[in-house]
């Protein structure tokens, strides 16, 4: 959960609407607005400041291959080598 609840931090930050993060993760949409409220309260600036571009860039790539994983076989292959290593 926690990987779930990072990322919905992180596509927030990146301006994703609440109803696109709840569909990429497989979330409530009560709880990406819970989220929303406490990113825009500055909750999570100090671990959002501390992130590279690159680690940026590896996320996104992590995310996304989590959210297709249901539907892409390459996407599922993907993420069980990034989780192995």
């Amino acid at each position: 959960m926690l990987t779930k609840r990072f990322g919905a931090i992180f596509l927030l930050h990146h301006a994703y609407s609440p109803y696109r993060v709840a569909k990429l993760l497989g979330v409530s949409q009560p709880t990406i607005h819970r989220y929303q409220e406490q990113y825009q309260e500055g909750v999570y600036d100090s671990i959002l400041t501390t992130i590279t571009k690159q680690e940026e860039r590896a996320f996104l790539k992590f995310l996304s291959d989590f959210a297709f994983s249901r539907v892409d076989y390459g996407a599922r292959k993907r993420l069980r080598k990034r989780l192995s290593s």
